[in-house]
């Protein structure tokens, strides 16, 4: 059987090869499929007034909750994709302007309240105004402002983060009793609120308007920011499209991510050339977001049928009150309420207490803080490399814009033409060692990570310890660009470890395993990028390039913890045959010989 989520399985699925961000993880919070499946009725049967529910058994009837041909507008990926790309391009356009506003902002500060000379106070504000409109004057590209302005991207970063881990299981729980518009509606609301506090806080003659940003990261997180209206993105094509077409699915909204955000920085550069501000991109980008959002209101059909949102909000009701009815204490006990809201409970499913193999519980605690790195690297890399590069080569808005387009174009490459033939790749050369040694493996069902999973995340690694000890050897911005768009290669890796993370588990506990990876990657946003930043906050000036080291470690230590997975795991997942699962991963890794 050929998941829908397997890495390896390269076909006319291949291009499920995920980004980064990797946003499949967060299926399960949008579509809790076994209680939707059982709960409805007290024999355990359901009601849907003749809907077929989606089901991952294989044996069973595979289906979207639509059917197409009995609505007038039924939902579809294309109708979702051509607005969502839309979003891309406000959100990825800007990340660069964002930075040099900030750093605009601190270096007013700076120059206001330490003014060297009379011709450093009188200009002050000129400098200000210039650094705004496109250019980074050379008077803000110094140590003590860099260090300032990374603190505020720290506490931004850090401020998204927290409140979106505390946010992200809610907006899950609510797409699911309400559905998918009325909470794409609200994460959206975050971002728009952003970039519009991003020119309003330009405006402002308030020396500390820069405090604003983390005001409206606040608000961002607490609506569930990008991460939300991604993955409800993904929830919503799992809704509308059949499990055979899924992969393909994924892979063109990924598609479409990484296509924004490769235009995205274009588009910006291209404005501030012809304006002459960066604060015009803002106002396209806040249009863009409303068009957006306009869209999800009139065009965009809804993907859950009102008989499975009716169904979601009755269990939820029913859970509430069973565990109500379990606590001994009073009802509104402070054990009661804390267990109610730990956010922190879907992390016990990297060692579950079902009778999974201890050996499987291990490589699952290890896969899940590898990709925590992993996703921590992405998620710090962008701010803290293009304050660098415009500290050290006076990158102004327009070139880090290229830069980042340059970035995005290596990544679109690599999800749909340099992954997959390398996986093709592997699978042949692994494929015809085992039946040249190990042929006795051919009837033998394995499960867990195979030698092609473990070789592509041990290649990724590589890819970005390169990269990174090339950032920390270069001084030239030539070779700078060429060291960044060769670790944009690495992108594989976090996606490699969630699909890895798959083949742990029970075909019908994949979405609660996933669902916890995303709960740990918005706890990794909101600390990774406070590591980093903080360590470009405390280096700059003397020794800027620690950054760097530090993701050169990084990588190296997420090297070095592949080779601690136990590969090929023989003899099922579960310490009891019984429990197994018939789907599996077995099927399609007999059927391969190419694990080993």
């Amino acid at each position: 059987m050929a998941s829908s989520i397997e890495v390896v399985a390269v076909d006319d699925e291949a291009a499920i090869l995920l980004d980064p961000e990797q946003q499949i993880i967060v299926e399960e919070p949008f579509h809790d499929r076994e209680a939707l499946n059982t709960a409805s009725n007290p024999d355990g049967s359901t009601n849907f007034s003749g809907l077929v529910p989606y089901t991952d058994d294989p044996d069973g009837q595979q289906r979207p909750l639509v059917d197409s041909k009995a609505t007038l507008n039924p939902p579809g990926i294309y109708k979702l994709l051509i607005y969502w790309f839309l979003f891309t391009i406000a959100f990825g356009g800007n990340v660069t302007p964002k930075i040099n506003i900030v750093l605009s902002l601190v270096c007013r500060e700076f120059y206001s309240q330490n003014p060297e000379t009379d011709s450093f106070l009188v200009s002050a504000i000129g400098k200000v105004v210039k650094a705004l409109t496109g250019d980074i004057d050379d008077s803000c590209q110094i140590a003590p402002i860099h260090a300032k302005a990374s603190t505020v991207n720290l506490w931004v970063s850090l401020t998204v983060g927290a409140f979106g881990t505390l946010s992200s299981p809610y907006i899950g729980s609510f797409s699911d009793r309400f559905g998918r518009k009325p909470l794409l509606i609200v994460a959206t609301l975050g971002p728009l609120f952003s970039d519009i506090v991003v020119i309003f806080a330009t405006k402002s003659l308030y020396l500390k308007s820069y405090y604003l940003f983390i005001v409206a990261a606040a608000v961002e997180g607490s609506t569930g920011a990008y991460v939300a209206v991604s993955a409800i993105c993904h929830s919503y094509v799992t809704d509308c499209t059949p499990p055979e077409k899924r992969a393909a699915a994924f892979g063109l909204l990924h598609g479409v991510l990484y296509g924004g955000m490769a235009i995205g920085p274009t588009i910006a550069s291209l404005m501030v050339n012809k304006t002459g501000s960066v604060i015009t991109f803002f106002y396209f980008g806040v249009f863009l977001q409303l068009l957006f959002i306009f869209s999800v209101i009139f065009i965009i059909p809804e993907s859950l049928p009102k008989e499975m949102k009716h169904n979601a909000q009755e269990v939820h009701r029913q859970k509430i009150l069973a565990k109500r009815d379990n606590n001994n204490s009073s009802q509104n006990s402070w054990t009661f309420n804390l267990k109610r809201f730990n956010f922190l409970k879907p992390l016990s499913a990297f060692y579950p207490n079902d009778g999974t193999r201890p050996i499987i519980k291990r490589n699952l605690v290890l896969l899940a803080v590898l990709d925590c790195m992993a996703v921590g690297n992405s998620y710090s890399e962008l701010t803290a490399v293009l304050m660098y590069s415009e500290y050290a080569f006076k990158w102004s808005t327009v070139e880090t814009g290229y830069y980042l387009t340059t970035i995005g174009i290596c990544r679109v490459i690599l999800l749909f033409l340099v992954l997959p033939n390398v996986v093709l790749f592997l699978r042949k050369i692994v494929g015809s060692y085992h039946r040249r040694h190990r042929p006795e493996l051919s009837n033998t069902k394995l499960f867990g990570a195979s030698d092609v999973d473990l070789l592509i995340l041990r290649g990724s690694a590589l890819i970005g310890m390169t990269a990174h000890l090339g950032f920390l050897l270069t001084s030239s911005p030539i070779y700078f660009r060429i060291c960044g768009a060769f670790g944009a290669f690495s992108g594989s890796l976090a996606p490699g470890f969630e699909s890895v993370i798959s083949k742990h588990v029970r075909q019908r506990n994949i979405g609660k395993v996933l669902g916890a990876v995303g709960l740990m990657h918005s706890i990794s946003r909101a600390i990774a990028p406070t590591f980093f930043l903080s360590v470009y906050s405390l280096t700059v000036g003397w020794f800027s390039k620690a950054l760097f080291l530090c993701f050169f470690a990084n990588f190296f230590n997420i090297f070095i913890g592949t080779f601690f997975i136990a590969k090929n795991v023989p003899g099922g997942l579960m310490e009891n045959p019984s429990d197994e699962d018939d789907e599996g991963n077995t099927e399609d890794e007999v059927a391969h010989p190419e694990r080993i």
